[in-house]
């Protein structure tokens, strides 16, 4: 997605800093579109890009590498940059990539990226975000399926929570889910919409528990609203296979309540509810490690100053 912005909304340096080619995904370039003016790959001084490995974003790079135009990518989601990892092993196309946490920024070191070319920045989702949470009635539990397809294992989450007493269930969803499964209470976006960061925000504001099934930005978000994540380990390898680098287990929960069967979910929610407080120091290390969430300075400042010193 190409984004634009109108000339009202953009701060004043945006009309002496360079001219970019902007893409952005799930809104992680909201924060930093004001501070520069858009305009062609052709005419930019710089093509700042959510990724530069497949499809669109793999072509805008080659084209830009073709005129000489300096490529930075924004890392635009929690653990996004173990493509250029094995076994992927995309090739970072990019001048500079800005990346979320130190342990993003280790992982690309450790798989041969020059450490020249990484930037770390910090997430920018969270600049100036409060992290207060919405009053609500009632105990809410957000159930946020694995997105990349939907399986029968979330159908059975889905049919045990509602086995639970005493708790309202609610669903963030994509276009992947069929949300007749999941009942009235459903909230659906995809990462290209303008609000999907917004409508991810609003929902774990209002929860109490988050429960996953797959490595997401949701989760940090959760996490930066103190808000205890239960992630479910449970698909089959051929319905869905988390990145070895992020893979989880009992002895790397990455910050979350582990379980390993759908069995274990009513007492997994009973625990949490009875100690929300039980995972709080991991849940901040989480957020240290996967979105700088504690590192001095400003990740929008950060980011647009490597633009600034990147384009030509």
């Amino acid at each position: 997605m190409i984004d634009t912005i109108p000339i009202i909304n953009k701060r004043p340096e945006a009309f002496s800093n360079p001219r970019i080619f902007l893409t952005n995904r799930g809104s992680v370039m909201d924060n930093i579109k004001p501070y520069f003016l858009t305009t062609s790959l052709k005419k930019s001084q710089a093509a700042v890009l959510f990724q530069d490995i497949v499809g669109n974003g793999l072509k805008y790079a080659t084209e830009a590498k073709n005129i000489k135009t300096p490529i930075i990518v924004v890392e635009h989601g929690r653990g996004a940059i173990v493509n250029y990892l094995p076994p992927e092993n995309h090739t970072l196309l990019a001048d500079k990539i800005c990346v979320w946490g130190p342990r993003d920024q280790e992982m690309l070191i450790k798989g041969w990226i020059s450490p020249g070319k990484i930037v770390l920045t910090g997430c920018p989702l969270f600049f100036g975000l409060k992290p207060e949470k919405q009053n609500h009635k009632g105990i809410n539990v957000l159930f946020a399926p694995g997105h990349s397809k939907e399986t029968g294992k979330n159908i059975e989450i889905k049919n045990k929570l509602r086995t639970i007493e005493g708790i309202n269930i609610f669903a963030k969803l994509l276009s992947v889910h069929d949300r007749k499964i999941y009942g009235k209470n459903v909230i659906i976006s995809n990462s290209f919409d303008s609000d999907h960061i917004k409508k991810c925000i609003d929902a774990v504001k209002k929860a109490d528990i988050l429960i996953t099934t797959s490595s997401g930005t949701i989760e940090t978000i959760a996490m930066y609203f103190d808000i205890p994540v239960i992630f479910m380990d449970i698909h089959d390898e051929a319905e869905f296979k988390e990145h070895y680098l992020l893979k989880r287990s009992k002895d790397n929960p990455l910050g979350t309540y582990y379980i390993d069967n759908i069995d274990a979910l009513p007492e997994a929610i009973e625990n949490t509810l009875k100690d929300p407080a039980m995972l709080q120091k991991e849940r901040k290390e989480e957020l240290f490690a996967a979105a700088g969430i504690g590192l001095p300075g400003s990740p929008i400042e950060k980011i647009v100053d490597t633009i600034k010193l990147t384009a030509k």
